[in-house]
């Protein structure tokens, strides 16, 4: 989905995804999420001229694992890894 704020002055505004059955959208090259309030309403503040590019997980799909550090787990390793869990369905 794309949301554009065509007006000099910055913004907040309120939209309606019926289709999305109380999933998150990414927000595309930042690193956030938007969450829909009563399944269906959105709201998300804007920058003058900016553009915001959303993307919602298809339905049934499992979410994205998020990845993160994970040292080792032996005896006094402090060598670290990236290791991604085993995202849930939501």
């Amino acid at each position: 989905m794309l949301a554009v704020n065509s007006s000099d002055r910055p913004t907040t505004i309120s939209f309606r995804v019926d289709a999305l059955g109380g999933r998150p959208l990414a927000v595309l090259g930042e690193i956030r999420t938007i969450k829909p309030a009563k399944k269906v309403y959105f709201r998300d503040t804007f920058a003058p001229y900016q553009v915001h590019v959303y993307i919602a997980a298809p339905a049934g799909a499992w979410r994205a694992a998020p990845i993160g550090w994970r040292c080792g787990e032996r005896g006094r390793s402090r060598r670290c890894c990236l290791a991604a869990a085993p995202a849930r369905p939501p």
